[in-house]
């Protein structure tokens, strides 16, 4: 039995799946509680780590009856990507561009994005081998219950 919550989380990986361009050697790790491991620093140069994290639920209108209100999930993707130290950013920062184009001003039925932004605190992982940079796609996905 799935919720809105992991509704949610299915259509964004639609979205992703989409129009994600797939650069080769880039591997896309999800955080939804899977087993995936840190791609090997001897094997990639880049990759992204993708996470859906939801804020809140509120009602936007009642009158359906029981369990048929309209509300909706607010939330974001954050998405992080990861080069190696010592590669620059270039290709760091293009690959972040590209991970926030795929919700850009997409509407995809019940699933709409309202805005995409760059965090502007670079860094490094904790292991010191990745530098991370960072941005944020901001959705509303509609239901009733």
């Amino acid at each position: 039995m799935s919720g809105p919550y992991e509704d949610s989380i299915t259509a964004i990986e639609a979205a992703w799946t989409a129009g994600w361009p797939a650069p080769v050697g880039v591997p896309v790790v999800w955080h939804q509680n899977t087993n995936d491991q840190t791609p090997a620093a001897a094997t990639y140069q880049h990759w992204l780590h993708v996470a859906v994290e939801h804020t809140s639920e509120r009602l936007v209108a009642f009158g359906g009856g029981r369990a048929a209100n309209e509300r909706e999930l607010l939330g974001s993707v954050v998405i992080r990507a990861m080069a190696q130290r010592g590669r620059g950013e270039a290709t760091l920062l293009s690959l972040l561009d590209q991970a926030l184009a795929v919700f850009r001003s997409r509407r995809d039925g019940a699933l709409s994005f309202l805005g995409t932004s760059v965090i502007d605190q670079p860094g490094a992982s904790a292991d010191g081998i990745w530098w991370v940079r960072s941005g944020i796609a901001v959705f509303t996905y509609r239901f009733r219950g």
